[in-house]
């Protein structure tokens, strides 16, 4: 009896043996992933601090923003598409959000964003070509490719700086359309795309005219009230403008551009030239009846 006692002491001896090994490894087990996890809050907790310490500094800062290639729009404006300040930090410059952003707006083709060695942040962009703008029901900037843009509230600006244009909205007929031709209005945009922009902001406006020759002249009024007629071959020479300007000798002049030559003259103005065409006639036809009159008394 007392040796099968002991035998079955010995054999709960043995399971609670192999129980207490089995709660000590999973202990241990625990311990190991809890160890692992405090090691990873601990990185954790560091790299945040760190990175909360980084961002508080002004070492998080860009050092400064330049702007290149602007004519339009002001830098503020700019700067404002963007959402970069001077206490943007570095780290939140995404360029390829910031650039789909500031490409919606009218005015702007494309935009580059980079951030150089030393912090600053260097803002490229290209807007887009005007031309002049004109208001038929509404008021619309033209462009270089003959884009025709709403002028919004935002964009009225531009009334000051770009030349007005009255004519050149001909519609096209069916055949001209199926043909691929450009409308007047986009003929006029090619024509003036040759155009430097500084030269453009130096008209005041933009008119259709006729010749005998051409029913689709232009004129452009200059701001310093000179007037220059030419084509949508010729006007490229608005480009020397300031040569041609400086060598007149007076105000007001009427400049004219050689279509075979592409050289500037200066002439009459079509009103001066109507009104001695008018005089001469005038003159001629008072001298006929002179001398008809004399004819007719050394006839009596």
């Amino acid at each position: 009896m007392k040796k099968h006692k002991k035998q079955s002491d010995q054999a709960v001896s043995s399971v609670d043996r192999v129980f207490e090994e089995h709660r000590r490894a999973l202990l241990r087990s625990q311990f190991k992933k809890m160890r692992f996890r405090i090691f990873l809050a601990a990185m954790l907790s560091g790299f945040l601090l760190i990175f909360a310490v980084y961002l508080s500094s002004d070492r998080s800062k860009i050092q400064g923003i330049r702007i290149r290639g602007n004519r339009w729009l002001q830098e503020d404006e700019i700067l404002k598409l963007t959402g970069i300040n001077e206490n943007s930090r570095s780290l939140f410059l995404f360029e390829s959000l910031i650039r789909q952003t500031a490409q919606n707006h009218p005015l702007i083709d494309s935009i580059s964003i980079h951030q150089n060695d030393a912090g600053v942040v260097e803002i490229e962009v290209e807007e887009k070509q005007l031309v002049g703008y004109r208001y038929l029901t509404i008021p619309e900037i033209l462009t270089a490719e003959g884009e025709l843009i709403e002028m919004t509230d935002e964009l009225s600006f531009l009334l000051s700086r770009l030349p007005l244009i009255i004519g050149f909205d001909a519609a096209l007929t069916e055949e001209e359309m199926e043909k691929g031709e450009l409308s007047q209005i986009q003929q006029l945009a090619k024509a003036l795309k040759k155009v430097n922009p500084e030269k453009i902001e130096m008209i005041s406006e933009i008119h259709q005219i006729s010749f005998s020759y051409d029913d689709c002249a232009i004129l452009c009024i200059m701001q310093d009230g000179n007037e220059v007629y030419g084509s949508f071959y010729s006007i490229s020479v608005l480009n020397r403008y300031n040569e041609v300007a400086s060598a007149l000798p007076q105000k007001k002049n009427c400049i004219y551009i050689d279509e075979m030559s592409g050289n500037p003259y200066t002439s009459l103005c079509p009103e001066e030239q109507a009104q001695k065409e008018a005089e001469e006639a005038e003159n001629a036809e008072e001298k006929a009846q002179s001398e008809e009159n004399s004819g007719q008394n050394q006839e009596d």
